[in-house]
């Protein structure tokens, strides 16, 4: 059964990294009686951080759910990774939340991420409550921290607590609202008398308490000015609507790992943090009627539910984690993905209490839970009914900043690593990976180093992937700066028919982003049009980039050794620039001409068919004034001054009549051999047999 919108909280835990946001997660767990051992990082005990990366490196690297009952409602509490290459799951998390906690530590003060995170709150309008930290620690100070908070961050910073002792000897706190002292012993609080070292202090920041909770609505503020004070029912009313409403923010004391403040954040968490309800309504496109719409926190209303999360588990598989935003998700119900175009069967759906799952048989608006094997739903995609299509506004991710290139350290492994990257970007979308065809390297892009070296590791445990990180090449550009010209002749005796070719070939810079041109300034046919494709291909083999290597078979090879240097400084290519061929006396076939490999084996284009043709030449010569092809499959070549070629007769293997004058010609070659059966019958031997072979042929 669904819970009850209006006592569900929803509260993102955020912070930089290393500030205690898990401990304190921990600590509201075990005050709320949600779990019965207080977990600690150092020990990999914790509830929400439960990856073997998290357990080993003792961070937090993924968005994790916890929950818990207090006082008749609904805590849903996520805690968000605080390190700089892991930001971005903190931006999700704060996405489907109503509130948020910001925890700082008592030593360092406001940080780098601290500042993002808070800018990540005011973006999507989340009330906020600022928790000082580790105030056992040495060298804390609360006042120093809360200097820094109003300096450093927008908004009215108001504390509400007032430590009682430092540094180790912090043990408690007095409430400035109910100006009640709680004092920790072994965990345990126990109320007490404000210490006399702190009655001034108290005095002085409730008056600016009083004044901040005043300021929050006019009538208030004028009885305030009148009378100089407000009683307790009247601050507190107005602090919770500021506090809601986001115009003031809270500052509260704790020392996680032994329990300090933990209750007075739960307390604050139940009774000031806004419910989904008090929310109201969440925008987003109605697709039937192609234009904007909305959704209200309703059970009755059609289901709407944002995917904020996706995890890879070893067993289970694929676990979506969503927030439902209206109407009620139930299990093995068939909901419509709008982003995909693609219907999901719910299956089983569950509470999750950092890996532990609870199945449940619905869940309302409000409410954040995760189902399995989910086919085509990725991180930022809704989920809602098809007969009322609707979709909420994606969430967006910071794009990645540093590229590493990726090789398999086995050669088995060549396959795997597409496969396991593309299940890794499921999980997490900063994560992109793409094939560079300038430098022939498969790279990897993140946003940190730290993050890159995570996503290996993973890749290696999930997947049995193993990668070497390697700097990824520079695809630098050249280009000719002037016009030249350049020709060259081909001249090749291949044992009975030559080749020959001279090409004139131009080359001329275009502007910039112009790209690759090739021209045709052949006029009157000077050149057969079957040779031209054959010259473009070979210049082209310069222009797509294999490194150092220009056309080394051809005319236009030779032409272009002239014109550019053979050892290319960056070998990637030479873009906006303009090739014209006025090529002339071309002799051959156009594959003999084309001065390329036609793969890495360096096996020149038509070579099995040259080779397959010199095999059965025959030294049989003709004289043709016109050039035209003989239908025997004979060829003629025209030099550039028109006159007369060899033509050489190339008969085909189903020629018949070329095997007998072959094998005549052998016969002939061998000479006498010894006698068998035909010489004794009348016959003449090996020549005999060549001199039929021969009269048959005729």
């Amino acid at each position: 059964m669904a819970l009850e919108t209006g006592k569900i909280r929803n509260v993102g835990v955020v912070g930089h990294g290393g500030v205690g946001k898990t401990s304190l997660v921990e600590s509201l767990l075990f005050t709320a009686g949600a779990v019965t051992r207080l977990g600690k990082v150092d020990d990999g005990s914790t509830t929400t951080d439960f990856d073997p990366d998290e357990v080993k490196r003792k961070i937090s690297i993924n968005t994790s759910i916890a929950y818990c009952d207090f006082k008749g409602h609904r805590l849903n509490l996520v805690d968000t990774p605080g390190y700089g290459d892991f930001i971005a799951d903190a931006r999700a998390g704060l996405r489907v939340v109503e509130a948020a906690v910001v925890v700082v530590d008592a030593v360092a003060g406001v940080q780098v991420q601290t500042e993002k995170v808070w800018k990540f709150a005011s973006e999507f309008e989340l009330p906020r409550a600022v928790v000082v930290n580790r105030l056992d620690r040495e060298r804390s100070d609360f006042f120093r921290t809360l200097e820094s908070l109003t300096r450093r961050l927008k908004g009215r910073v108001v504390p509400v607590h007032i430590p009682v002792g430092e540094e180790s000897g912090f043990r408690g706190f007095v409430d400035l609202v109910t100006q009640r002292t709680t004092l920790y012993t072994d965990g345990k609080p126990a109320d007490a008398a404000i210490p006399a070292e702190v009655v001034d202090r108290v005095k002085e920041w409730r008056e600016k308490l009083v004044e901040a909770a005043a300021e929050t609505d006019d009538d208030l503020l004028a009885k305030y000015l009148e009378e100089g004070s407000l009683d307790e029912a009247e601050m507190i009313k107005a602090l919770r609507a500021g506090i809601s409403q986001g115009k003031i923010v809270p500052v509260l004391c704790a020392a996680a790992t032994k329990g300090i403040g933990s209750q007075a954040l739960l307390d604050l968490i139940v009774h000031e943090f806004p419910s989904p309800i008090d929310r109201g309504e969440v925008g987003g496109t109605d697709l039937k009627a192609k234009q904007a719409g909305t959704r209200a926190p309703d059970a009755k209303a059609p289901v709407a539910a944002l995917v904020f999360k996706t995890l890879s588990d070893p067993h289970i598989g694929k676990l979506t984690l969503f927030r439902v935003y209206s109407g009620t998700l139930r299990a093995d119900s068939t909901l419509l993905n709008p982003t995909r175009g693609a219907k999901e069967r719910m299956g089983h759906i569950s509470w999750l209490q950092g890996k532990t799952q609870k199945n449940v048989e619905a869940l309302g608006p409000g409410e954040i839970g995760v189902a399995q094997k989910l086919k085509e739903t990725q991180t930022g995609d809704t989920l809602g009914d098809e007969a009322h299509p609707f979709e909420l506004p994606r969430i967006t991710f910071p794009e990645p900043a540093i590229n590493f290139a990726v090789q398999p350290k086995s050669r088995g492994d060549e396959d795997k690593i597409s496969l396991a990257l593309a299940r890794i970007a499921e999980e997490d979308p900063t994560v992109h990976h793409h094939f560079d065809p300038e430098t022939k390297q498969l790279l990897i892009s993140g946003v940190g180093s730290l993050h890159v070296e995570m996503t290996v590791e993973r890749m290696k445990r999930k997947y049995n992937v193993d990668v070497s990180l390697l700097p990824p090449r520079i695809p630098y550009k050249e280009t000719v700066k002037g016009r030249a010209e350049g020709q060259g002749k081909y001249k090749k005796q291949t044992g009975g028919r030559g080749q020959y070719g001279d090409t004139w070939l131009r080359v001329e810079p275009l502007a910039r982003g112009s790209g690759f041109e090739f021209v045709d300034d052949i006029f009157g046919g000077a050149v057969p049009r079957n040779f031209i494709p054959s010259v473009e291909k070979g210049v082209r083999v310069h222009e797509e980039g294999h490194p150092g290597r220009l056309p080394d078979r051809g005319p236009q090879g030779l032409a272009l050794r002239r014109l550019l240097p053979r050892r290319r400084l960056l070998g990637h290519g030479l873009p906006d620039r303009r090739v014209a061929g006025p090529a002339e006396g071309l002799h051959g076939r156009p594959s003999d001409l084309a001065g390329t490999r036609r793969d890495r084996g360096g096996h020149h284009a038509g070579r099995g068919r040259r080779r397959h043709h010199r095999r059965h030449e025959l030294a049989a010569r003709a004289h043709r004034r016109d050039g035209a092809q003989r239908r025997d499959g004979g060829g003629a070549g025209v030099s550039a001054d028109g006159r007369d070629a060899d033509l050489r007769v190339e008969p085909a293997l189903h020629d018949r009549r070329a095997r007998r004058l072959r094998d005549g010609v052998l016969a002939l070659r061998r000479g006498p051999g010894l006698p068998g059966r035909e010489d004794r019958q009348g016959g003449q031997g090996r020549q005999g047999e060549g001199r039929e072979a021969l009269k048959a042929a005729d």
